[in-house]
């Protein structure tokens, strides 16, 4: 039970800081105080919170200390210590399995997303053109509501969902001869010739909806680790995807692609710079760039961006000819 307990707190702090907070930092940063921001604190403020009551007996110590800065400094009324609070109780009038499937499925489709970019080797910084989805069993518009969030994730301008995983991906499908030789040696020869005389479509078909496939000729039924299953993406794609969804992602870089990859990366490197100087994440800049004709470019066609993104309040190029 405690093992789950920790499994269970360490996925809630991947969600709370590997999406809440990285979705929502636009809003943290705003200037001003309205409706939103305040919200978008409020509704941390209180995960945190409770997510520490729930977690207290089993860190007593570390939860208690969070407890007195988050609660004890700005509330002289509240019990003094997390361990003299109400343990939370839950709350089915704000509990959403529909909400929480729709961004289960969105996070889904990003880690794939990104596992993609790690096997074409891609940084998330560069930018790519389209994604290709398919997702059954799923209502899409579900989904589709949440489009911007899987571009601006991924770092990909167009997104396209299909409804047959043939218009994204072939499969190849060889015998496992590891297993079938361990698991049926005295049938090895016939299960191998069926395999390679089935259609590939049908094999996928079965093993997507059973599990398993059947041998009708031999009366053996094979299960999924009996075979080795190659995914083919169309040219210039490249494909990762788990049981439910495939995700397929261009990965042919165009100029202007590459351009506001340049420039992405040099962001990061004035965030960092930014950080290092001990300025505030809502303080404005002056921004002076020195450097080769190549950033030039770049930023020439993404000055706007740039400047959004650094919170610059104006960009001087030093050593460049051009019109900015």
């Amino acid at each position: 039970q405690l093992y789950k307990l920790m499994k269970i707190s360490s996925e809630v702090l991947d969600d709370i800081s590997n999406w809440y907070v990285r979705r929502n930092r636009r809003r943290f940063w705003r200037s001003e105080n309205d409706k939103d921001k305040m919200a978008a604190y409020h509704t941390l403020y209180n995960v945190i919170l409770t997510y520490i009551k729930i977690m207290s007996p089993i860190i007593p110590f570390v939860t208690d200390k969070i407890y007195q800065n988050l609660v004890v400094n700005i509330d002289n009324d509240a019990p003094k210590s997390i361990h003299l609070s109400e343990f939370p109780k839950f709350n089915s009038k704000i509990a959403n399995d529909k909400l929480i499937k729709e961004v289960d499925a969105v996070k889904t489709i990003v880690n794939l997303g990104r596992s993609v970019r790690n096997k074409a080797n891609i940084k998330i910084r560069q930018p790519l053109n389209d994604i290709q989805i398919y997702i059954p069993n799923v209502n899409l518009d579900s989904i589709k509501k949440y489009d911007s969030q899987i571009l601006e994730e991924l770092n990909i301008k167009k997104i396209e969902y299909f409804s047959d995983e043939s218009n994204i991906v072939s499969y190849k499908i060889k015998p496992n001869f590891g297993k079938i030789n361990q698991k049926y040696k005295d049938y090895k020869s016939q299960i191998i010739e069926e395999i390679n005389n089935c259609d590939s479509k049908k094999v996928m078909k079965s093993l997507q909806a059973n599990n398993s496939l059947k041998l009708d000729n031999i009366d053996i039924t094979l299960d999924y680790e009996d075979f080795v299953i190659e995914e083919i993406a169309e040219q210039g794609y490249c494909i990762s995807s788990n049981k439910n969804v495939l995700v397929s992602i261009n990965t042919i870089l165009n100029e202007n692609l590459i351009n506001e990859g340049i420039v992405r990366d040099l962001i990061r490197k004035i965030q960092n710079f930014r950080k290092e100087s001990g300025l505030e994440v809502s303080d404005r800049i002056k921004l002076n760039i020195q450097s080769n004709s190549d950033l030039y470019d770049a930023i020439k066609f993404n000055k706007n961006y740039l400047l959004s993104e650094v919170l610059a309040v104006n960009l001087v190029i030093d050593n460049f000819d051009g019109d900015f």
